[in-house]
């Protein structure tokens, strides 16, 4: 798990002077690609590690599976949107990509809701205060930011859906995580995981909120949210890296060995 996060540092910070430096060439979007490609891959490959710590009816181990699962399918996503930023031109917006995306979403945020599931049975205090202290929160995103997106009357209707989607799957999982990490910071246990998912989801809901408000598309700062993208793959697989550290180190493997009744 040490050497992800050492890794990850580095990539990092030698990315931020690459955009910096180097941002209006071509080339950086391959390297924005690549770097989110291999972060999806990291974060599948560790999910589908973690759900094998747990027997076969556990839903924990249904909750790791599901997240292994999405993070695949956003791998299929993100190499459409490479093939379309880099050989087609285009902004992979309202495109197959999109479908992909979706259905990642979807799987992903089973995943997370399984989990909270899992983590809230036995959990004294309700979640009541901070379920609606989150539903304001997304109002007032939803009010300030999604609404005035709406209004342009030359975005396509699909667009207009995309730009609703988006934000709120990327909030839901925000606030899938943060009350993952309630219940952790009150039990003192799982801290580790739900605290990499909290901060995971929050870099992907600024990053999704700073791309549709960013109208200038060669700005360093639009060309840099690559960088969130990156850090909120990397991030789900950290997740499943402490996951495996702390139930079993012993049962951390890269393929299932077959028991009677595991």
């Amino acid at each position: 798990m040490r050497w992800s996060l050492w890794t990850f540092a580095i990539v990092l910070l030698l990315s931020i002077p690459i955009y910096i430096f180097w941002g209006q060439y071509s080339a950086i979007y391959n390297y924005g690609n690549f770097l989110q490609c291999i972060a999806l891959i990291f974060a599948t490959v560790s999910c589908y590690q973690a759900q094998y710590l747990f027997p076969r009816n556990d839903e924990r181990r249904g909750a790791w599976g599901r997240l292994a699962f999405g993070s695949f399918i956003w791998v299929i996503a993100q190499l459409f949107e490479w093939y379309c930023e880099v050989v087609l031109k285009l902004v992979a917006y309202g495109t197959i990509a999109d479908c992909f995306w979706g259905i990642g979403y979807v799987v992903l945020l089973m995943g997370l809701f399984q989990w909270l599931r899992v983590q809230q049975k036995d959990f004294g205090p309700s979640l009541l205060p901070q379920m609606l202290l989150l539903l304001g929160i997304y109002t007032a995103l939803f009010y300030f930011q999604i609404w005035p997106q709406l209004q342009d009357p030359e975005e396509r209707f699909i667009e207009k859906l995309l730009d609703v989607a988006y934000p709120t799957f990327d909030y839901a999982m925000f606030a899938f995580s943060a009350l993952l990490l309630t219940i952790a910071w009150a039990r003192k246990a799982q801290l580790m995981p739900a605290l990499a998912f909290s901060a995971g989801f929050a870099s992907l809901l600024y990053a999704d909120f700073l791309l549709g408000a960013t109208s200038d598309l060669d700005s360093p700062l639009y060309i840099m949210i690559d960088l969130f993208y990156f850090a909120t793959y990397f991030l789900i697989g950290f997740a499943a890296q402490a996951e495996m550290k702390i139930t079993d180190p012993e049962f951390a493997r890269a393929a299932p060995v077959k028991k009677e009744g595991y």
